[in-house]
């Protein structure tokens, strides 16, 4: 079944990267966290994969604030995959 939000760490650390920004962004995800949350699909991985971040000039922004080793990653720590899926 899938959830009306992402599970804990994740549900804290978007809302985290929300509040961060001025400006709306857009993270286009795919792979297991986008199955996991949208069809209920277990995940064989605990990353979140972005295929784009829009606006894209706040893609080194977003990098550093929330990117594998940030202190928002470490202080939640989320659980990246470095397998690249």
């Amino acid at each position: 079944m899938p959830h009306d939000r992402p599970p804990e760490p994740w549900h804290s650390f978007f809302l985290e990267v929300d509040a961060a920004f001025d400006q709306g962004i857009e993270l286009h995800c795919i792979g297991g966290f986008a199955l996991a949350i949208l069809h209920g699909l277990p995940r064989p991985t605990i990353d979140v994969d972005c295929l784009a971040v829009i606006p894209v000039a706040e893609i080194a922004r977003l990098q550093l604030l929330a990117g594998e080793g940030s202190a928002l990653h470490k202080r939640l720590e989320c659980t990246y995959s470095t397998s690249g899926s």
